[in-house]
């Protein structure tokens, strides 16, 4: 049953405005927590992978390694950059994943405002402004990508 804001009994938890509003902000603040984690998954392990083939290409450009060793050498260079960009890939659906859970869940708020404009009044808004140029040029499920 819902009750009226005016109602001594009343409290948000029967209010279905505010519940809702509580939900999707919920499901939103955990999508950007999974972002912000892959991201820190990529960038540490693209640093990891840069370290280790910086190491092993100052050790294969020394004046005492023989051919063969530099085929060796060559192999595991192209490894470590084979796997930076599987690693890329592999990261990049999970984010994109995210970013179209975000927007459903903005569009569904904003079109649950546009039945009952006294939403916009009473709620503050679910999420930031709206995407500008640079979110559109570089999301975030193309920031791996870039690496």
């Amino acid at each position: 049953m819902i009750k009226h804001r005016d109602d001594p009994d009343w409290d948000e938890f029967h209010d279905i405005e505010i519940t809702n509003w509580k939900r999707v902000r919920s499901a939103m603040e955990h999508e950007n927590e999974l972002v912000n984690h892959r991201l820190t998954w990529l960038l540490s392990s693209q640093a990891f992978l840069f370290a280790a083939f910086a190491l092993t290409f100052q050790a294969s450009t020394k004046v005492d390694v023989k051919p063969d060793q530099k085929v060796f050498y060559q192999f595991v260079l192209a490894g470590f950059a084979f796997i930076g960009i599987l690693v890329g890939l592999y990261i990049q659906r999970p984010l994109r994943t995210a970013e179209i859970q975000h927007d459903k869940l903005r569009d569904w708020w904003n079109k649950s405002i546009e039945e009952n404009p006294d939403r916009n009044v009473r709620h503050p808004p679910i999420c930031g402004e709206s995407p500008n140029w640079r979110d559109r040029f570089l999301p975030q499920s193309k920031f791996p990508l870039v690496f």
